[in-house]
Formats: C-alpha cells, structure tokens, sequence
C-alpha cells in the first residue's frame, strides 16, 4: 500500500468518526442562548429564586452497559484467503556455520478456515474486560529463486 492511499485511508477513517460524533451532539431545544446564572443571592430569598424544576427536568444519560453481563461471540474467519506474504530479493534464507546462502524468497499463504472466539465480561457501567483467541489452519509454500551460497571465511567474496 502506497503513502498515498494510507494517508486517504486515514483522512476517511477520521471524517467517518468525527461525522458520527458531531451527527449525535444535538443541541436541545429553546437552548440558543448562553445560560446566565445569577451567583449573588440573598439568603432570605435564596429557596425562592431556586429554578428546581428546570434542573430536575432535565434527563441524566444512563450507560446501557448492564454491570456483571457476560458477552460470548463465535466468528468463522476467512476461508479461501490466498495472499503473498513475504516477497524479498537477495535475503539471507539460511546460515550455517561453513555457508550463507542467499536468495529471491517468496512465501505465499492460503487460510483454509480460521475460527475466533470472543469472550467479554463487563466489571461495571464504565468498564469492561474482553478477550479474543483464535486458530488458524492454513498452507505455507516457500519457494527460492536465484538461490547463491558464500563461504563464511575473511575475505571470501
């Protein structure tokens, strides 16, 4: 993937969650103006001036995350994923202690199936642990082009 394309990537990926974000940060309504509060009060008055309705009207946001709830999911991966994983020219392949040998190395992998487990516990309103395990059964081919061996000697080309 090129800078380029990362950098788009990327740009999207912010504007997509900060759209979200400003998309749920509603203004509620008869709000336009700027609230004013009056500090200085006298304490023969002060119960009256009290506006209590208006501050028990409003509604306090509650987490929907329910306290000591257990969340299992099971997902199948991806099957038939072939890809190459490693491609390199003039990579050290193997070392010995007489010998080492170079090549164009090419590793490709195919996944046959790969299956997740997800497990999550939720300690509070504001707080959850989760864990994720997997398997994967896959086939690895490696194959050596151009291959070229050096003594380990000083000097030696």
């Amino acid at each position: 993937m090129s800078s380029k394309s990362l950098v788009v990537l990327i740009v999207a990926a912010v504007c997509l969650v900060g759209g979200a974000a400003w998309a749920q940060t509603e203004e509620p309504a008869g709000t336009s103006e700027e609230p004013t509060f009056s500090l200085r009060r006298d304490s023969s008055t002060a119960a009256a001036e009290l506006e209590l309705s208006e501050e028990e009207s409003f509604h306090r946001w509650i987490p929907a995350i329910k306290q000591g709830t257990l969340e299992f999911s099971f997902a199948l991966g991806f099957l038939n994923l072939n890809s190459t994983l490693l491609q390199h020219d003039k990579i050290i392949y193997k070392y010995t202690q007489e010998d080492t040998y170079f090549g164009d190395v090419e590793i490709k992998g195919e996944t046959a199936f790969n299956p997740v487990l997800r497990g999550g516990i939720n300690i509070s309103r504001w707080f959850g642990l989760e864990a994720v395990g997997g398997l994967s059964f896959s086939d690895y081919q490696a194959e050596i082009k151009n291959p070229f061996r050096q003594k380990n000697e000083p000097g030696a080309p």
